[in-house]
């Protein structure tokens, strides 16, 4: 978006949320429409917190935006693209697969 955007969007949203998937596509268009709109992401893990899988997709994806930056977009569209709730395996598969296997980190170690 916009360095001094006439208008921000706050978008509070779930990596392993149907909805706040189907939101982030429109989103995306409305960024690319208005150029003077800025979206930003606030990434949290409702479902996942209460399923103890041990990994997080919101942790996983702020530790890939402060250490790997230039493969947030990636993880990112990853996380988004996988339909259902993220666990595990899923996150491993993402981390593997874009080379931020660091910046998978197990909660229940933490």
């Amino acid at each position: 978006g916009a360095e001094t955007p006439e208008l921000t969007i706050i978008n509070v949203t779930d990596y392993s949320c149907p909805f706040c998937k189907r939101l982030e596509g429109e989103l995306v268009k409305v960024g690319k429409e208005y150029p003077q709109i800025k979206v930003l992401n606030l990434n949290v893990s409702f479902k996942e917190q209460y399923e103890k899988n041990g990994y997080n997709s919101a942790s996983y994806a702020l530790n890939v935006w402060q250490n790997q930056r230039d493969k947030y977009e990636q993880v990112h569209e990853l996380l988004v693209k996988k339909p259902g709730a993220h666990d595990a395996r899923s996150l491993k598969q993402i981390a593997k697969k874009t080379g931020t296997e660091a910046q998978l980190v197990d909660d229940k170690e933490t």
